[in-house]
């Protein structure tokens, strides 16, 4: 896990930008294509973690003393981070000083038979995932729908009665070289992998200042 104050003044140039609401239930959620050295990443975190597994959740450099600031790729997985987060902050129209903001990024190795619990990061403003190695039959990432609880007195329905405001998930499928992004408080999973894998992915949360502090 690595954090720090981060000054940019420029945001990277994004070769795919998408910022969108979900067609599931109305939470705005984006999706980025970046420009990384993909093998070189793969190859970085391999050699660092090997068959490493230190929970059901697969390895996580979140619980260990790895240092990935020194992974060929991250100093730039940092900058498309703090450019995207200020585009989807500014769209949101959420207020902050979006010259200083704290980073946490963290890498996660998930292989068969490896799932994630579900889970929230909320003393971040953002939270993401960028994917640099998955397979064919990847688990999705799976978001609550944030009104499920509220509605788990109604009768059951069968699945076609339920209305994009009612579906209790959205899922997607992380693309290799793509930042994904939502807000930090959204509540998200990953299904018990199938596939050996292994399927490498590198997880963030930003903080922003706010005005005036």
């Amino acid at each position: 896990m690595s954090e720090e104050l981060t000054t940019t003044e420029t945001a990277p140039k994004l070769q795919k930008n998408v910022i969108s609401y979900s067609p599931v239930f109305p939470i705005l959620t984006g999706a980025v294509l970046l420009d990384l050295p993909i093998d070189d990443m793969v190859e970085d975190v391999i050699g660092l973690v090997g068959d490493q597994k230190n929970c059901p959740g697969g390895y996580c450099s979140l619980y260990s003393e790895l240092n990935i600031d020194n992974l060929r790729g991250v100093k730039e997985m940092k900058e498309a981070i703090y450019g995207v987060s200020c585009a989807f902050g500014r769209e949101l129209k959420f207020e902050a000083d979006y010259d200083k903001s704290a980073i946490q990024l963290w890498v996660n190795v998930l292989r068969r038979d490896n799932y994630q619990t579900i889970r929230s990061h909320q003393r971040g403003v953002f939270s993401g995932l960028i994917a640099i190695r998955t397979d064919n039959k990847m688990s999705p990432i799976l978001f609550k729908n944030p009104s499920f609880d509220q509605r788990s007195h109604e009768p059951f329905v069968r699945p076609q009665d339920l209305s994009p405001f009612t579906a209790d998930t959205m899922s997607i499928i992380p693309e290799v070289g793509a930042l994904n992004i939502w807000p930090s408080w959204l509540q998200y999973s990953q299904p018990e992998m199938v596939e050996s894998g292994p399927h490498i992915s590198f997880g963030f949360t930003i903080d922003f200042l706010p005005p005036g502090v």
